[in-house]
């Protein structure tokens, strides 16, 4: 971790309770000035005077300064202060997703060489080993991975160009290279690569699987329609209906939950008798 990262994970001095300081507050007014969001000056003269006032005096902004600086995130938001400082620090948070994909394309290029240098010349040695039995069959989750860092790069790399990018909000994005590397692999079970061909795109399974890591909302939704289609054909809709009680059944347990067990024994006998009735399998003979 950076001494960048390290400050940003630490509460500075100037840091009240709720985790405002005075450059954050600072820098969305700037931002606020440049852009001429606040056309009547309400809050650059009322949050401006604050911090004149408190910068020199105080280690932390008072509580009306920091609701003066809530109102004004409401007036430019997405936009905060924390986001324009998060995004002047935007290297330091890519740069451990970057390195991974550096690691991602190596890998799948060096696969790609071993491929075209084993086509060219018969090897039984332990090099061309490694790449027949380890790297060509974890290309596809390689590939995977390596379109969920494009897509991630891609993402906040947008969000810092709007001023938008909030380390706080930068969460879960090993999961979602995760996610890209196992969805990239297995789309070749799934689906047959042959047949994105006819759609005009001459489609691997890692070209796939790279376009699966990029896309991964999109394709596990169409996982999701799968399983859908599979139910259907397989029944399982009437399957499950079938285990459901019918609506004799819901009514003779209805009838038995209201009847009194000591005044009305004569009908609770005869209900739970009509219910077991009901309840045994019907034979097809």
């Amino acid at each position: 971790m950076t001494e960048t990262q390290k400050g940003a994970s630490t509460p500075s001095t100037a840091d009240n309770g709720h985790g405002i300081s005075f450059k954050e507050i600072r820098s969305l007014l700037d931002y606020t000035i440049r852009h001429g969001f606040d056309r009547d000056c309400i809050f650059i003269k009322s949050l401006g005077k604050q911090l004149e006032e408190e910068t020199a005096a105080k280690e932390r902004p008072s509580i009306e300064t920091v609701c003066l600086y809530a109102k004004l995130c409401l007036l430019t938001t997405p936009i905060t202060g924390r986001s324009l400082r998060s995004t002047s620090q935007l290297e330091d948070y890519l740069a451990n997703i970057a390195r991974m994909a550096v690691v991602f394309l190596f890998i799948a290029i060096a696969n790609e060489s071993l491929n075209a240098a084993y086509t060219d010349v018969t090897n039984s040695g332990i090099l061309f080993g490694l790449h027949r039995y380890l790297l060509n069959p974890i290309a596809p989750f390689i590939w995977g991975a390596l379109g969920s860092c494009v897509f991630l790069l891609k993402r906040l790399s947008d969000l810092a160009a709007a001023g938008a990018f909030d380390r706080y909000k930068l969460q879960g994005w090993k999961t979602r290279i995760v996610l890209g590397a196992i969805l990239g692999g297995i789309m070749q079970f799934i689906y047959d690569p042959s047949s994105f061909v006819g759609s005009g795109l001459n489609l691997d399974a890692n070209a796939v699987a790279f376009i699966t890591g990029v896309g991964v909302r999109v394709v596990y939704g169409a996982i999701e329609k799968t399983i859908a289609l599979l139910a259907e054909t397989l029944n399982l809709k009437s399957l499950s209906r079938q285990h459901e009680g019918s609506p004799v059944v819901s009514w003779l347990n209805e009838q038995l939950a209201k009847t009194d067990s000591d005044k009305e024994e004569e009908k609770r006998r005869l209900l739970m008798e009509l219910l077991d009735e009901a309840n045994q399998p019907k034979s097809n003979a």
